[in-house]
């Protein structure tokens, strides 16, 4: 859900991911879409740490994730790692292909089972708009 307390969100939580939003219909002021946390066909999603980042450090990862696909970034949603293990999934930090990359696994197969897991990390997520 986007709302003003976005920052609030630290690490006391677990550690802090951004799933960048570079599509504007992935996330609103109203919400995070569920879309946004879709996996690739090899069952992963690209996450970066941003715990203990400000906000400028934020954009400038999510600037360089937009800039390699030749989009435009429209914002992330914040989302601990305590959330994502909640639901049965994993959060590897690889550092590739630049430093706090990671990678969200485990995803299902079974595609309801994955849409579920998408609703959750969506409704588990503070979004932050540009």
């Amino acid at each position: 859900m986007v709302n003003s307390d976005a920052e609030k969100m630290t690490a006391k939580n677990g550690k802090l991911f951004a799933r960048f939003a570079i599509e504007s219909k992935k996330i609103t002021k109203a919400r995070v879409h569920q879309k946004l946390f879709e996996p690739r066909r090899d069952g992963t999603l690209s996450v970066q740490n941003i715990d203990g980042l400000c906000k400028s450090e934020v954009v400038k990862a999510g600037t360089r994730v937009a800039e390699k696909t030749h989009k435009t970034l429209y914002g992330w949603a914040k989302i601990t790692r305590n959330k994502v293990e909640e639901i049965e999934l994993s959060v590897c930090i690889d550092n590739n292909p630049w430093p706090g990359h990671a990678i969200i696994r485990g995803w299902p197969k079974e595609r309801n089972a994955r849409l579920d897991k998408q609703k959750l990390l969506a409704a588990y997520s503070c979004g932050v708009l540009l």
